[in-house]
């Protein structure tokens, strides 16, 4: 249980936030300023994995059929009251008492 003391652990956590800390400058791209997709499209350029970008086209090619449908469809007014005649409107008397 005493293998280490509590400054070997720490230092043994400093040494390793050292190393980290190197690797994702050295490692890591800066994304400030770019977006998801610019992102998207830089990791998929250096890894040679093109799935998802095209899943990223598929959805957007999906999106943009479903407006076109949307903006297409025949649209449905509601029939009101005002626009039946009045012989056709159901009886609205009211029979009986509140009493």
């Amino acid at each position: 249980a005493s293998a280490i003391t509590w400054a070997g652990f720490f230092f043994l956590l400093a040494v390793a936030s050292l190393i980290v800390l190197a690797f994702v400058y050295y490692f890591l791209p800066e994304t400030k300023g770019h977006s998801l997709e610019d992102m998207s499209v830089y990791f998929a350029e250096i890894t040679g994995d093109r799935s998802l970008l095209d899943a990223e086209a598929r959805i957007v090619r999906e999106r943009e059929a479903a407006i076109h449908a949307q903006a297409t469809a025949p649209r449905f007014e509601p029939i009101k009251a005002r626009d039946i005649p009045r012989e056709q409107l159901p009886d609205a008397t009211v029979s009986g008492t509140m009493a």
